[in-house]
């Protein structure tokens, strides 16, 4: 007779096939460690691996891997990778969807052995590889592991020197890639070029749907800011983008470009240029922006313009005016 299910509706078969492949990922990932010669992580962090949560949609298995601060390195990843060949089934009983190692120092090599997870077969929908010293080869490498993804939607690799090479390589996958929709990359290193790359083979490029990007924190100047802001003439999906602290000044080049692509953009609703010295001829041109383009809810300025206020205020009109309209569509 077969086990019967319990009250929550699961299928002990299926808790039991579960629990045997945990073991499994538990028990060949310190075997590798072992052969490798480097120390495992313990067992509380390797068991953080987080099962199971139903997706409601689809109704399977969602499981998280977050290592945070540990020393792993590139051999370290090779470990975590074996491990984790053992949780992919026919049936995804226990398939990984997010993987998560923040500030591990798995640098260049290990970047590249883990982008081997970010193929189709994997299923990963959402990774972040913060803070990991990850530069040109590893951005690479990811970037030629997504060319075909059809899984991946969000990826965050903020304070990684990636550079203007690294962000080319990736920009060159990722121009093949139309599911990935949320792209972090704040604080890498990434200079005019590297923007100019972005905006050409991302942003400009209607195959891909980005809805959701952070360059905060790269000095890519007015160019660069042009360079994203020409591209947005071009792009249907972006609902929000964040340039905070990219060096645009108070440059008519980036001033133009900017206010020529937001006052047309079909889709975005927020926009953060904080801590950028856009002078009052900025100001006035985000206040132009807003009036005709009210579907921009969002917007971040530095707190010393002055007209600080007056785009707060704009902008909060534009959110009740968004949500007077929802109201009214409802009421039909």
């Amino acid at each position: 007779m077969a086990p019967k299910k319990k009250k929550g509706g699961e299928d002990p078969e299926v808790e039991e096939e579960r629990a045997r492949q945990l073991s499994k990922y538990k028990s060949t990932y310190k075997a590798t460690c072992e052969q490798l010669g480097v120390p495992p992580l313990d067992n509380a962090t390797i068991g953080r691996i987080e099962f199971p949560v139903k997706e409601p949609m689809s109704g399977s298995m969602m499981s998280r891997l977050p290592v945070l601060g540990q020393p792993v390195g590139p051999a370290g990843c090779s470990a975590i990778v074996e491990g984790l060949k053992e949780l992919k089934e026919p049936k995804r009983i226990l398939g990984l969807k997010w993987l998560c190692l923040f500030k591990c120092d798995i640098l260049d090599e290990g970047a590249t052995i883990l982008s081997e997870l970010l193929r189709n077969k994997y299923c990963i929908e959402k990774c972040e590889l913060e803070e990991n010293d990850i530069g040109w080869q590893g951005a690479n490498s990811i970037g030629l592991a997504l060319k075909a993804n059809i899984h991946l939607t969000s990826l965050a690799m903020d304070k990684n020197p990636l550079g203007d090479e690294g962000v080319a390589a990736l920009a060159d996958g990722l121009r093949w890639n139309g599911h990935l929709t949320h792209l972090s990359l704040n604080y890498c290193g990434i200079g005019c070029y590297g923007a100019g790359a972005l905006a050409q083979d991302v942003i400009a490029n209607d195959y891909c749907r980005l809805t959701d990007l952070g360059l905060q924190g790269n000095e890519i100047e007015p160019e660069g800011v042009a360079s994203i802001a020409d591209s947005l003439k071009m792009n249907l999906t972006l609902t929000a983008i964040n340039l905070a602290d990219t060096g645009m000044g108070d440059s008519a080049i980036s001033r133009d470009a900017m206010r020529e692509a937001l006052v047309r953009h079909p889709t975005l609703t927020s926009l953060n240029l904080n801590l950028n010295a856009i002078g009052t001829e900025g100001g006035q041109m985000l206040l132009e922006v807003l009036s005709l383009n009210t579907n921009i809810v969002q917007c971040g300025v530095f707190e010393r313009l002055v007209m600080y206020r007056d785009i707060k205020d704009k902008v909060d009109a534009n959110g009740s005016k968004k949500k007077g309209k929802k109201k009214k569509k409802k009421k039909k």
